[in-house]
């Protein structure tokens, strides 16, 4: 992953230029029927990256985008929940909030992200 890479050491614009660049082919090519889909698609970490970044308005577009595609991802849906938060956009942020204690309801677990919603959803 050359755009992780360039991230790492400090080029921030040319590695999400290049995770945008993966993120659309990876979307371009169909996954065949038998496969599992990805186990990190590019397009979360490029959300991830953006999110990190400052910019959530664009992260919440890709957590959206893969959530598309992979309905009810853990941690997609975990992304767009902080990414609609930051965005200024509560609705979306308590949709996703809602949505990831539902699919993690019978974990019995505590993770963070699940600790995040819980808190955040207490407070609004």
């Amino acid at each position: 992953m050359t755009g992780l890479i360039a991230w790492a050491e400090g080029n921030k614009d040319e590695g999400l230029r290049l995770l945008r660049i993966a993120a659309d082919h990876e979307d371009a090519v169909d996954k065949h029927p038998v496969t599992p889909g990805a186990l990190l698609p590019v397009r979360e970490m490029l959300a991830d990256l953006l999110l990190e970044s400052g910019s959530a308005s664009e992260a919440l577009r890709d957590y959206e985008a893969v959530l598309k595609i992979a309905p009810r991802r853990f941690n997609a849906t975990a992304g767009a929940a902080k990414a609609a938060d930051k965005a200024g956009d509560r609705i979306k942020a308590r949709a996703y909030a809602i949505g990831l204690r539902e699919i993690a309801n019978n974990a019995g677990t505590s993770r963070p992200e699940l600790e995040w919603a819980r808190v955040y959803l207490a407070a609004k």
